[in-house]
C-alpha cells in the first residue's frame, strides 16, 4: 500500500513546478508587453535613437542620445510606461560639435560628404540622396555622429547636392546655418540657374556666406562690339553678372543715345586685364561711325570708318601708343573717312586745284570742284540722270584749268561704278580717278573694279585702295523689308536689254541695293514676279516676263541670297499699272517687282 505522506509531497513538489512555470510564462508576458509599449512611447516622442529592454518590470535605457534634453526625454518617455516600476540608464551623450560642419565635394566623377551628422538615420538619408543624383560616380564619406546640428541640416544637404548637379566640379560647405558654394558651372545656363537658385531658394533659416561659382571656361575667349548706325551689338563672353552689368554700363557710357543689345553669355577663363581690355575698345569704337571691335584672348581687331579724318588719325595713333599692358593688336582694317565737300559755292577753295568730286551720300548727289569748261555741265548732266535717276543734285562746279582729255569719258565710267554703291565718291585728278565708298556686297565690288577698269579712257588709271563692302545692315521685320523693297523699286526701274532677258548694265547699282536688303530679312521668302507691256503675243510675253524674273533671281543668288527664299514668277501682260495706249504707260508696264510671301 502506498505511503500517503510520499503521494502528497509529490503532489506538493509538482504543483510548485506548475505554479513556477506559470510564473515564468506571465513574467515573460509581461516583460513583452512592457518592452512593446516602451518602444513606441519612446518613437511617439521622437527618441528613435534609443533602445530599451526589460527585466522583469524594470527597464534598461541603451543608446546614444544625441543631446542631454533627448536623454532626459526618453528616460521620463519609458518611465511613463504603466506597469514599469524603474528605469536603469545604460546610455551615452554624443559629444558636442561647435561650429557643426558639413562639406560635399565634387570632382573628377566623385563625390565626397564628410563632417557630422546628429543621427544614424539623418547619415543614411543624405547617403540615399547621394546614391540617386550620383549614381554613376565615386561616393565617399566620413560622417560621425555629433549633437549640435542646426535645424534642417538635411534639407540644406539635399539642397547642396542639387547645386552640385550643375558643376562639372565645386564644393558646399554647410557651417551652422551659413552656406560658402564655389566650383564651375557645367554650362552658360546652368551658371544663371546657379546663381537664380543661390539668391531665391536657400533652405530656411539658412544664410550664403560666399560665393565663387565660375561660367564654364572658354578658349578662345571672345568679346565683341559691333556697331551700324545708332544699334550696337555686344556677343562673346563675359565671365559674371555683375562684369556684365559693367561692361554694359561702360558701352552706355561711351556709346551715349547708341540702342545696345546685350547677347553676351556666361563663360570663365578671362585673360588677366579683360575689363581694361573692353574699356578700350569701346573707346576706339566710339569714335567709329560704324565698326567692329573684337577680342581674342588679349589680341584686339578693328575695322570700320571713323566719323572725322582728325578722329581717324587719333583712333590711328591710339592703337599704336595707348594700348593697355597686355593687349596685343590684331588685325586693324580701318577706311579713311572722305574729306568734307563744300557746302556752298564760297567754300569751293576746300577742294584742291584742277580736282572734280562726285559725292553720293544716302539721298543726295553732289558734284563738285573743276570740270573743263562750261560747255562740259551739259553732257554730264545726262550722264547723271541716266545713272542716278530723280537723286537730287547739288552742283559746286565751275569751270577750272588743268583739266584733263576724254574727262567726259573718265567721268562717266566713274559714275557708272559710283553708282553702284550706297554712299561713296569718285574724284579725277591729272590722270588717276580715285574709287572710294562701300559696295553692297563682295561680288558687287569685284565687278565694280573690273567694269571701271575697262571702261576708264586710255592713259587713266584707277585707284580702288578706299573700296569697301558696306557693313551688313541691321535685321528688320518682313513688313519693313516690304517697305524698303518697294521704296526702292517706286524711283528705279530694272531694266533689260530690248526684246532680251540680259540685265542691262545700268541696272546692276539697283539690284545690288536690293541685294542689300534681301539680306536684312534673311527669314524671309521673296517672290520675283516679271511683268511686260502688251506689245506681241500673250504666250511671248509670259515667257519673257519669266524669264527676266528668273535672270533677276540669279543675280541675287550670285550675289550671295539664299537661294531656298526666292522663286521668280512671270505675268506677261496679265497686270498693267497703266495704259498700254502710250509709250509712258508701256515703259510703267514692264517692270519687276519684288513681294514678300507671308509666312
Amino acid at each position: 500500500m502506498a505511503n500517503p505522506w510520499k503521494l502528497a509531497l509529490v503532489g506538493i513538489g509538482a504543483a510548485a513546478l506548475l505554479t513556477a512555470l506559470g510564473d515564468l510564462v506571465l513574467l515573460r508576458d509581461v516583460e513583452q508587453d512592457l518592452t512593446a509599449r516602451a518602444k513606441s512611447r519612446l518613437m511617439q516622442d521622437a527618441q528613435a535613437w534609443a533602445d530599451v529592454s526589460l527585466s522583469g518590470r524594470d527597464a534598461t535605457l541603451t543608446g546614444t542620445a544625441p543631446s542631454k534634453e533627448a536623454l532626459l526625454l526618453a528616460l521620463k518617455s519609458v518611465d511613463r510606461v504603466w506597469g514599469v516600476r524603474i528605469v536603469i540608464d545604460k546610455t551615452d551623450i554624443l559629444p558636442g560639435q561647435s561650429p557643426y560642419p558639413l562639406t560635399l565635394t565634387r570632382k573628377e566623377d566623385a563625390l565626397s560628404v564628410s563632417g557630422y551628422v546628429p543621427r544614424r538615420g539623418a547619415r543614411d538619408g543624405i547617403l540615399e540622396d547621394v546614391r540617386k543624383i550620383f549614381a554613376d560616380e565615386k561616393l565617399t564619406y566620413d560622417l560621425p555622429l555629433a549633437s549640435g546640428a542646426p535645424p534642417g541640416l538635411d534639407n540644406a544637404a539635399r539642397f547642396g547636392l542639387d547645386l552640385l548637379k550643375d558643376m562639372t566640379a565645386g564644393e558646399v560647405a554647410i557651417r551652422d546655418r551659413a552656406v560658402t558654394v564655389s566650383g564651375t558651372a557645367a554650362t552658360a545656363g546652368t551658371y544663371e540657374r546657379l546663381l537664380r537658385t543661390l539668391k531665391t531658394e536657400l533652405p530656411l533659416g539658412y544664410t550664403l556666406e560666399r560665393t565663387d561659382v565660375l561660367a564654364p571656361p572658354a578658349k578662345p575667349y571672345l568679346w565683341s562690339a559691333k556697331k551700324t548706325g545708332e544699334a550696337v551689338v555686344l556677343e562673346g563672353y563675359v565671365g559674371s553678372k555683375e562684369e556684365r552689368e559693367a561692361i554694359v554700363k561702360k558701352s552706355e557710357s561711351a556709346l551715349r543715345g547708341a540702342s545696345l543689345d546685350d547677347t553676351t553669355g556666361y563663360a570663365s577663363g578671362a585673360p588677366d586685364g579683360f575689363d581694361g581690355f573692353v574699356a578700350f575698345a569701346l573707346d576706339r569704337l566710339s569714335v567709329l561711325d560704324h565698326g567692329t571691335v573684337s577680342l581674342t584672348d588679349t589680341t584686339l581687331s578693328i575695322s570700320g570708318e571713323a566719323k572725322t579724318i582728325p578722329e581717324h588719325e587719333a583712333l590711328l595713333k591710339a592703337l599704336t601708343s595707348e594700348l593697355p599692358d597686355g593687349l596685343t593688336l590684331g588685325t586693324v582694317d580701318l577706311l579713311r573717312p572722305l574729306p568734307p565737300l563744300p557746302e556752298s559755292d564760297a567754300d569751293l577753295a576746300e577742294v584742291p586745284p584742277a580736282t572734280w568730286i562726285a559725292r553720293r551720300t544716302k539721298d543726295t548727289l553732289i558734284l563738285a570742284g573743276a570740270i573743263p569748261d562750261a560747255a562740259t555741265k551739259e553732257p554730264l548732266g545726262e550722264l547723271v540722270s541716266q545713272r542716278f535717276g530723280a537723286v537730287p543734285v547739288i552742283d559746286r562746279q565751275r569751270p577750272g584749268e588743268g583739266m584733263p582729255e576724254r574727262f567726259l569719258d573718265a567721268a562717266g565710267a566713274g559714275l557708272n561704278a559710283l553708282a553702284r554703291l550706297g554712299e561713296g565718291q569718285i574724284e579725277i585728278r591729272a590722270d588717276e580717278l580715285t574709287l572710294s565708298g562701300a559696295a553692297y556686297h563682295a561680288a558687287a565690288a569685284e565687278s565694280v573694279r573690273d567694269r571701271l577698269l575697262s571702261e576708264l579712257p586710255a592713259g587713266f588709271s584707277g585707284n580702288f585702295n578706299d573700296l569697301r563692302i558696306r557693313a551688313p545692315g541691321t535685321p528688320v521685320s518682313a513688313s519693313r523689308c516690304q517697305q524698303l523693297f518697294s521704296s526702292i523699286l517706286r524711283g528705279n526701274r530694272i531694266r533689260f536689254e530690248t526684246g532680251s532677258t540680259r540685265i542691262d548694265r545700268d541696272s546692276f547699282g539697283i539690284l545690288d541695293h536690293l541685294v542689300f536688303v534681301a539680306q536684312r530679312c534673311p527669314q524671309s521668302r521673296v517672290v520675283i514676279e516679271g511683268h511686260t507691256d502688251s506689245d506681241g503675243s500673250e504666250a511671248d510675253n509670259l515667257r519673257l516676263s519669266d524669264w527676266r524674273a528668273a535672270a533677276v533671281v540669279d543675280y541675287l543668288v550670285r550675289a550671295g541670297v539664299d537661294a531656298d527664299r526666292l522663286e521668280a514668277v512671270g505675268f506677261g501682260e496679265d497686270r498693267p499699272v497703266a495704259s498700254n495706249d502710250t509709250e509712258e504707260g508701256k515703259a510703267l508696264n514692264r517692270r519687276i517687282e519684288f513681294r514678300i510671301v507671308p509666312e
